[in-house]
């Protein structure tokens, strides 16, 4: 238990090194030999920072990252499934009626490349915060993974609108919670997807 406890913590400080380094690349405190901008495959800082790099660091310890995206435990997420998608689409409309995501988010000008590539721009997220990192926590401290992972997330969502960034703490936990009883990142991410699509859609109906 010590050494997987030790094992944790080690692999969580690797974690934070690992956003340092992506907030050094957006910064541009690094020099980037990346290509700017998002395309079909995602930003490719979050790509390499949240996915490609911790994803090596799960295979040189001997864990396979695609396990994170396996079925899990199903049966936890059948009962809280209908409500989490109901309090998501609700939610999501709430928060797109405040202002000042009105002011920051515009609707989608070509929705089905919207929908895809917000899916594979949240991968790298689900899989670093809700998987690398959460999973990291659990084996050194256990539940008080959930907040202390959120953290993090929450902190990348700095200078986006007020209800984003608490509403980022609140769903960070609620995704971690779901992480952690189902042991996969897959129905947190399908969530997560749901929420990103909802908010435009939503500005749209409200507008």
């Amino acid at each position: 238990m010590t050494r997987r406890r030790w094992r944790g913590g080690a692999v969580a400080v690797l974690g934070a090194a690992l956003l340092l380094l992506r907030e050094a690349l957006r910064r541009g405190v690094v020099v980037s030999p990346l290509p700017a901008g998002a395309g079909m495959l995602g930003d490719p800082v979050d790509l390499l920072t949240l996915l490609l790099l911790p994803g090596l660091v799960l295979v040189a310890g001997g864990r396979n990252p695609v396990s994170y995206f396996r079925v899990g435990r199903a049966g936890e997420i059948r009962p809280i499934g209908a409500a989490s998608v109901l309090l998501v689409v609700v939610g999501a409309g709430l928060v797109a009626t405040t202002t000042s995501m009105q002011r920051s988010y515009a609707a989608p000008t070509a929705p089905w490349h919207f929908v895809v590539s917000t899916l594979v721009a949240l991968v790298p997220v689900e899989f670093f915060f809700r998987g690398f990192l959460l999973f990291a926590l659990v084996d050194a401290v256990g539940r008080a993974a959930i907040p202390l992972a959120a953290i993090p997330y929450c902190l990348i969502h700095l200078g986006r609108p007020l209800p984003e960034l608490l509403g980022s703490l609140v769903f960070g936990c609620w995704l971690g919670s779901i992480a952690v009883r189902t042991s996969s990142v897959l129905y947190g991410l399908a969530l997560h997807w749901l929420v990103a699509v909802c908010i435009p859609l939503w500005m749209v109906v409200v507008r």
